[in-house]
């Protein structure tokens, strides 16, 4: 569900048949960004309150009724509308002591333009009542956000009579909207029958779209598919709505919020490995990855032999046998591309050729094409693999490919003399750990993963563990209890400076060949950290090297309940960046982390960016990655993970990626993870650094590929004047200057290599230039510098629209923007005291900074300009009626820092060294904070605050 609080642009009085009424007036008080009331009757009644609301017996009790349209709700078109809200903030005003407070109950609000009938609303409370704000709702409505973005669609809200004698008014502050709703959100998937495929066979891709917020159920949608090359489509098996095979658009026609789309490809030749089918709608896309495997080859397989014996601690004595693969002579081995052979060796053999056990990885040896021999082993076309045993017993080794044909089985018995034994121990000292963190006396824990490793253990290292020695102290962890099975040991120890500190993993003894300690993940941190932090083991992706883009297999990591905790982090870096570093004149402009997935639950993702060696990383995260998800980007082109664009370049010379894994959702039962094919995306163009160019909020055009064409600045400033003429003078003097709004024209282009990107860069583009608004829908100007006149800039707001026109392949228009001041600015303030001078050409809006003093009775703080009279009072609320957590005036210890910042009429405190916002509640409505021309003398107005610094831009 999303909320949206909308105002209305259009509001007309409605006299009705309640005659005589009288007239709301100001209405525009209650459109977006307007300040003041709205009245019915005024506050200066006139003479026998003729400009009142009248008693029952007067000429103009009745308050006029009030149409609200034109909100600009701008919804989806296709949202479901569940809920409408209706805010008002009135109140009922008397005139004097001498007469009352008038009648009037409760008005009736109603909805224009849709049907769903009239409420009624509160009865306008007297002036002095704390609560003002009233609202009423109407839900379980069943419309279309169509049906609320039509400028008709509003509000009508009429009072009814007054029914006593006393004259009075009407205050109203605001008129608003809450509309609640549900947007549509179509998720693709792919799915294929067969999972991979051979020259020449058929398969079958279903795409499928699903709008997962159930807001509409049926409607037409559009979805690109796309086909890569290797793949062509054979016919279309069934659609609903249409496909066109020409441009790959799916015209979907949604039934119950989904629809399906059945295609049926064929493999061309000589175009094999992994082919990405994509389908994209909307900002969502799936990607499912299809293995085409080459034509099969003949191949016969032989062993030596099927019996080896260990020698007695001695690999040089080691018995050898070898494996043979041999290719048939008269197959057509031409080996335009790799071929994967399956080789499940035991881990109790083991390969003696270095050479070959280095190509077999994770049980599988790939045979690379070769031009100068197309690919034949050797020149009997053989492949030898020697192996030795390592631990007694029986194996079976088996061979099997895609690439060839038939599978072939061999049985492998190993024998062992009597094992001699002995102790077993491997220690290291801590200086990796840094003495210089530690603290005497404080407890430490060194914890780390141990495993042995072994298949058919008989006499294999006991007693395995691992034991600190720290002076006279000796502490010992929990022994290993299984075999092939990861677990935690950990000891505490008391650390003594005097002392060296020593950990061993110590075992009973070690018999050659029959099993290996294996330990991962050391870890030594101060005993409450860890109790608080890392009481439970990390969890970590093994083997790390298949995250690598090279790799086709995957790493993989198992939740197992009741952990439910993170996995550590897994740090990546040593990107080859060389291509980047040897282009020229180039700007980054986005990173993008993608990452292949396969999970078995939904599972949180977080990928951080970072600069090695230094922890501190940028992140992006997804809480909620279903099964269905098998594929993950995180940023994009033009996004730049909070790093300012022009400090990418060097962030990336030594870049680190960060991943970890959560279990958000509580696993009840044991989850598998794989990830594989990390890869970190940068994208750049060149820059051409003789173009001249501009700069919004320190980001550089060039970051979005906007050329700069033209431009129409303001040239000077035009100012309206008033000149009072002096008696027996020989002049006049000037009483008032006001300078005129400026506007700026920038025409620019930019350019994209598809519609669909250029599209995005459009959306880039245009939050480029607009403004954000701050918490009174204000607009918060934007600064504007151009290359050829850096120490200045603009502070601008938009006029209207952007106007941009496809010209081919790029976007080309014009961007107005309006100086409200007309004039440009310093980039830096001009510091003064509390007493100074403007020295500026026009009239400034200051930051006036102030420091609190005690403040025990909790008065309001009053900061006035001594030559204008202007005030901003600031004054605390009723902490009783906050929480805890709440900012407010009463709650600034003495000492604190407190900005008036006069252009944006907000106040802020300084805490922490940042700078926080007071809420507007602490601003008094007759602050007219300051603009000031030529001398100016702040004062503060009570003792409980002292001027600290005037600042201000200068103007020109």
């Amino acid at each position: 569900m999303a909320t949206k609080t909308v105002e209305p642009r259009r509001i007309s009085n409605v006299n009705g048949n309640d005659i005589p009424y009288r007239a709301m007036t100001n209405v525009s008080a209650l459109t977006p960004g307007a300040s003041g009331v709205a009245t019915w009757g005024s506050s200066n009644p006139g003479s026998s309150y003729q400009n009142a609301i009248a008693g029952k017996n007067g000429s103009r009790r009745c308050p006029s009724r009030i149409d609200c349209t034109n909100y600009q709700a701008e919804l989806p078109a296709n949202a479901r509308v569940t809920a409408i809200g209706v805010q008002y903030h009135y109140d009922k005003v008397s005139y004097s002591s001498e007469t009352a407070y008038p009648d009037i109950r409760s008005p009736t609000i109603d909805l224009l333009g849709v049907n769903v009938g009239a409420k009624t609303g509160n009865a306008p409370p007297r002036a002095t009542a704390s609560n003002k704000t009233f609202s009423v709702s109407w839900t379980g409505l069943n419309l279309k956000g169509s049906d609320v973005n039509k400028t008709d669609f509003g509000v009508a809200f009429k009072l009814p009579c007054n029914r006593n004698d006393d004259p009075g008014y009407i205050r109203m502050s605001y008129l608003r909207v809450v509309i609640t709703y549900v947007a549509e959100n179509y998720i693709p998937t792919i799915t294929s029958s067969p999972q991979s495929a051979v020259y020449g066979n058929k398969f079958t891709a279903t795409f499928k779209i699903k709008e997962s917020n159930k807001a509409i159920p049926s409607a037409n949608v559009s979805a690109q598919i796309t086909i890569p090359s290797g793949l062509q489509i054979v016919r279309v098996i069934s659609v609903n709505g249409s496909f066109n095979s020409s441009n790959k658009t799916w015209t979907a026609k949604t039934s119950n919020y989904s629809a399906t789309l059945q295609l049926e490809l064929s493999t061309i030749s000589n175009s094999t490995g992994a082919k990405n089918l994509k389908i994209t709608i909307g900002s969502n896309s799936s990607q499912k990855t299809i293995t085409i495997l080459p034509i099969t080859y003949s191949c016969s397989a032989t062993i030596s032999g099927n019996t080896l014996e260990i020698p007695s601690n001695n690999p040089d004595e080691a018995q050898t046998l070898y494996l043979n693969l041999n290719f048939g002579k008269n197959s057509p081995i031409d080996f335009y591309t790799s071929i994967n052979i399956n080789i499940n060796i035991p881990d109790s053999l083991q390969i003696s050729d270095s050479n070959i056990s280095s190509k077999i990885v994770g049980g599988v040896y790939t045979i690379q094409a070769n031009n100068t021999n197309n690919g034949w082993i050797n020149n009997k076309n053989t492949l030898t693999i020697p192996l030795i045993g390592v631990t007694e017993g029986e194996y079976d080794i088996t061979i099997s490919s895609p690439n060839i044909t038939g599978s072939y089985t061999f049985h492998v018995i190993v024998t062992m003399p009597e094992p001699t034994s002995g102790l077993y121990y491997g220690a290291f000292q801590l200086p990796q750990f840094s003495y210089d963190n530690m603290i005497d006396g404080e407890t430490y824990v060194f914890g780390c993963f141990a495993k042995y490793n072994g298949n058919n253990i008989i006499n294999g290292a006991k007693n395995l563990k691992i034991v600190c020695l720290n002076g006279d102290s000796v502490s010992w962890s929990e022994k290993v209890t299984s075999v092939d099975t990861w677990e935690f040991l950990e000891i505490e120890f008391e650390y003594n400076s005097m002392f060296s500190v020593e950990i061993q993993m110590y075992g009973d003894y070690l018999d050659y060949g029959n099993g290996t300690p294996l330990f991962s993940n050391f870890i030594l941190m101060e005993k409450s950290y860890y109790n608080d932090k890392y009481q439970t083991p990390a969890l970590f992706l093994e083997p790390l090297e298949n995250l690598l883009e090279t790799s086709e297999e995957e790493s993989s990591l198992m939740f197992e309940p009741p952990e439910k905790i993170s996995s550590t982090e897994h740090y990546l870096s040593d990107f080859n960046l060389t291509p980047l570093k040897e282009a020229h004149n180039i700007k980054i402009q986005g990173l993008a982390v993608e990452i292949d997935v396969d999970f078995e639950q939904e599972t949180g993702v977080t990928v951080g960016l970072g600069t090695k060696g230094e922890k501190k990383y940028f992140y992006e995260s997804s809480s909620n990655v279903s099964p269905e998800t098998y594929h993950l980007t995180f940023g994009g082109k033009y996004e730049n993970w909070t790093i300012p664009f022009k400090d990418l370049p060097e962030f990336l010379n030594n870049v680190e990626l960060v991943l970890q894994l959560d279990d958000d959702h509580e696993l009840d039962n044991p989850c598998e993870i794989k990830i594989n094919n990390i890869s970190l995306v940068i994208y750049y163009s060149e820059d051409i650094a003789t173009q001249c160019g501009f700069s919004i909020d320190d980001i550089h055009c060039k970051y979005f590929n906007i050329n700069w064409l033209n431009n129409k600045l303001p040239e000077g400033a035009e100012w309206d004047v008033n000149l009072l003429k002096i008696d027996g003078g020989d002049g006049a003097e000037a009483t008032r200057a006001n300078i005129k709004d400026k506007s700026i024209e920038l025409e620019i282009e930019f350019e994209e290599d598809n519609f669909k990107d250029l599209q995005n860069l459009k959306d880039y583009v245009i939050d480029y230039f607009t403004p954000l608004r701050d918490r009174l829908n204000k607009p918060i100007p934007k600064k504007l510098v151009f290359d050829h006149q850096d120490d200045r800039y603009y502070s601008y707001i938009l006029n209207n629209t952007i106007d941009l026109e496809s010209t081919g392949g790029s976007l080309k228009g014009s961007v107005e923007l309006v100086i409200p001041d007309g004039l440009s600015r310093s980039l830096n303030l001009v510091r003064s005291e509390d007493v100074g001078n403007v020295k500026s050409l026009s009239k400034v809006e200051p930051v006036v900074e102030l420091i609190l003093g005690a403040n025990p009775d909790k008065k309001p703080v009053v900061v006035k300009e001594a030559y204008t009279g202007q005030k901003v009072i600031l004054t605390g609320r009723d902490l009783g009626q906050l929480s805890v957590s709440e900012p407010d005036l009463n709650r600034l210890a003495s000492g604190t820092r407190i900005r008036i910042d006069s252009e944006n009429l907000v106040v802020s405190y300084k805490e922490n060294e940042e700078w926080k916002l007071l809420p507007i509640e602490n601003i008094d409505l007759s602050s007219t904070f300051f603009i000031i021309q030529n001398d100016f003398d702040f004062k503060s107005e009570s003792e409980y605050c002292t001027i600290n610094e005037v600042s201000y831009y200068t103007k020109h």
